[in-house]
């Protein structure tokens, strides 16, 4: 009788079939569990060989007879092997045409019991390989098997997260992942790991007693407690690239962390917000975007006057800083049109601003200075106003918009801004104080030291961060403060010579070559040819070129860029000199004349080509040197004769043709030089 009745259990499971879950059974029709529990994306279109091969698959889950224990069928050899014989099945199906068995062992075992020999299996390491398997096999197609009706009007994510525990979920996730899934599965998985990683952060501000507000995060002062937490949650699960930044890009949008984090770095120190905004902003470079790209993302056009009041501005600035490619004003004309295009935006905000918004005169005024500043150092004034920016020959001629451009401009100027010196008191401060932790050390320490100096950049970049040019402060003035200039000096060459500290001290240098106008402006300079300075500083005129070829890359102003070419032609001509005087026994004063009609002139061209070729980004030549001490009248007459002059035709002609080219590239007229050649000729 016994035996009889296990006879009609077992006819019983399949012809109707019963599904356990949370002890509770319900029946379900033979072709639906075989649908449920066999295949969790079965193709419309199978062939019968496909058809057979799930059919033989079926038919040695029926035969095996595994222990009542899941914890002990799971150690089944006949498992691993029909796992095994699956597995090779699946390698050659498509994502959504794999055969799944966890339906299986579920239909068997239940739900619950299956879902926790999964979880314990994973937490003890991960020691039983078919439980692992069975663990992703459920995270890829968990949606497909809790289909049932014990799951109507539950959230399926929450189900498999408790039944598995979510701190298991993610590395099943990830593995899935890996595999190469399916675009729709992808996307699946993809949403159950961002909605884990976002409550993990969730939870975590709650237990820190966090505002949920993105702008409020970054002034907690429990900010700290969770960076902590969200590196050691990043460090725990490395394969979901669980980074903090990444989940609070999941959680509030990618612009809305960018604002925020402009908003927590604006005017104040904060590493940590600082470091992430310079994660965001390596990905966004990664990604190839251009401040162009950040303008459109920021809808900064999109605010009309009250743009000085958008938080994307801040973005958009920071951004452009960061690319080093073009100034934030320069950037910013562009992107409006050109600079007196953006000043009459700017002037209507200013002008409008207490109707607009609450700060809108404010932001507006701030930004004017900015814009105001940099015309200032481009060499604009109320003379040439209107013909530089406005293209127009007079006032008269000028729009009312422009002219109202023109008496903020006139302002401007009444009124200059305080000047604080490149060496600031305040970070000087700062380091003394030990907040910076440099003066323990002497500067050649203080160099070697990556992360103290890493420190100290941050704090100047964020000092400076809104500043107009008068008001920012320098790395390499503050140390000279310290330490004084000629060591700071002289530690740069020695640290340049060192790989560990040759990328420091090139940007210490760099620093030093586009502020030492500045620098050098105390009492004990008075007097004295701060080119000299510099160059002896550096050791020499080919040290300056090279510094000076790598600042020209950088975003600079007009200002700028002609007060560096000033010194780059000074430190060519000083090295020809040398050349002449040492070598050739040709003095450069000696004549124009004299020099082109030598003997010795292919001699010196040689090595000029030379000199050339080792600073391409210098723009060296002959002709610079010969600019740099003639007038196109001594040139002129002086390339005539030495035309005539025996073994210097060719050279002469060649100088010709690079004076004529320079005069092209200035924009000047060749004709008058021509006229020149002629007369003499």
């Amino acid at each position: 009788m016994r035996r009889f009745h296990i006879v009609l259990l077992i006819a019983f499971q399949v012809c109707v079939g019963l599904s356990t879950i949370n002890g509770e059974r319900y029946a379900k029709n033979y072709q639906g569990v075989v649908h449920r529990l066999l295949r969790a994306y079965e193709s419309k279109k199978e062939s019968r060989e496909e058809r057979g091969i799930t059919d033989k698959i079926l038919l040695q889950w029926n035969k095996m007879k595994l222990e009542d224990d899941i914890a002990v069928a799971l150690k089944n050899p006949r498992v691993g092997a029909m796992w095994k014989q699956v597995e090779k099945i699946n390698n050659d199906k498509p994502p959504g045409e794999k055969i799944s068995l966890v339906g299986k062992f579920m239909k068997k075992y239940g739900d619950d019991d299956v879902m926790t020999a999964i979880k314990n299996a994973n937490e003890l390491g991960g020691t039983n390989a078919i439980a692992t398997k069975l663990g992703s096999d459920l995270v890829v197609n968990y949606r497909t098997i809790f289909k049932g009706a014990a799951y109507q009007g539950k959230d399926l994510d929450d189900v498999l997260t408790k039944g598995l525990g979510e701190n298991n979920v993610l590395p099943f996730i990830a593995k899935a992942l890996a595999k190469g899934p399916s675009k729709k599965k992808t996307e699946e998985l993809k949403n159950l790991e961002s909605k884990i990683l976002m409550e993990k952060l969730q939870d975590q501000m709650k237990i820190l007693k966090m505002d949920d507000e993105m702008k409020a995060i970054f002034s907690n002062p429990n900010l700290g407690k969770l960076t902590k937490y969200m590196k050691e949650l990043e460090g725990r699960f490395p394969a979901n690239q669980a980074s903090f930044l990444r989940i609070l890009t999941l959680k509030y949008g990618d612009d809305e962390v960018a604002k925020g984090l402009a908003l927590a770095t604006a005017g104040v120190e904060n590493p940590i917000a600082k470091a992430l905004q310079r994660q965001q902003f390596a990905r966004w470079w990664n990604d190839e975007k251009t401040v162009d790209d950040v303008f459109k993302q920021m809808k900064i056009k999109e605010n009309d006057l009250n743009f000085v009041d958008s938080r994307g501005l801040g973005v958009f600035e920071d951004y452009t800083l960061y690319l080093h490619q073009e100034t934030f004003i320069g950037a910013l004309s562009r992107l409006y049109g050109g600079e007196s295009k953006l000043a009459w935006w700017v002037e209507k905000a200013r002008q409008r601003g207490d109707n607009i918004g609450r700060h809108t005169r404010e932001n507006a005024e701030a930004l004017q200075k900015k814009l105001f500043q940099q015309w200032q150092e481009d060499g604009v004034n109320m003379i040439n106003i209107y013909e530089k920016k406005f293209k127009v020959t007079n006032e008269a001629a000028a729009s009312m918009g422009q002219k109202e451009v023109a008496s903020a401009f006139k302002t401007f100027l009444s009124n200059p801004p305080v000047v604080n010196p490149t060496r600031s008191g305040r970070l000087i401060d700062s380091i003394s104080s030990g907040k910076l932790k440099l003066n323990k050390f002497l500067v050649g320490s203080a160099l070697k030291n990556t992360k103290k100096m890493e420190k100290l950049w941050t704090h100047v970049d964020d000092f400076n961060k809104g500043r107009i040019a008068t008001e920012k402060i320098t790395v390499t003035g503050s140390l000279m403060e310290k330490y004084g200039d000629d060591a700071v000096m002289a530690a740069i060459v020695k640290a340049k010579r060192a790989e560990s500290t040759k990328e420091v001290a090139t940007k210490l240098e760099t620093d030093l070559v586009l502020n030492y106008a500045t620098i050098f402006k105390g009492v004990k300079y008075q007097g004295k040819d701060i080119d000299d300075v510099l160059m002896k500083g550096f050791g020499g005129e080919k040290s300056i070129l090279a510094i000076i070829g790598a600042a020209k890359k950088k975003p600079l102003t007009m200002t700028k860029i002609t007060e560096l070419n000033k010194l780059e032609t000074k430190m060519f001509v000083k090295y020809v000199e040398r050349q002449m005087n040492t070598n050739l026994d040709l003095p450069l004063d000696g004549g124009l004349t004299t020099i082109l009609s030598s003997n010795y002139l292919g001699k010196l061209d040689r090595a000029i080509t030379r000199m050339s070729s080792k600073f391409p980004d210098n723009d060296l030549s002959f002709i610079r040197v010969l600019r740099a001490k003639y007038d196109d009248q001594a040139v002129a007459k002086a390339i005539v004769d030495g035309k005539a002059a025996e073994g210097s035709t060719d050279i002469v002609k060649k100088l010709q043709r690079q004076y004529l080219k320079a005069l092209g590239k200035e924009g000047k007229p060749t004709d008058d030089f021509v006229k020149l050649l002629n007369n003499f000729a």
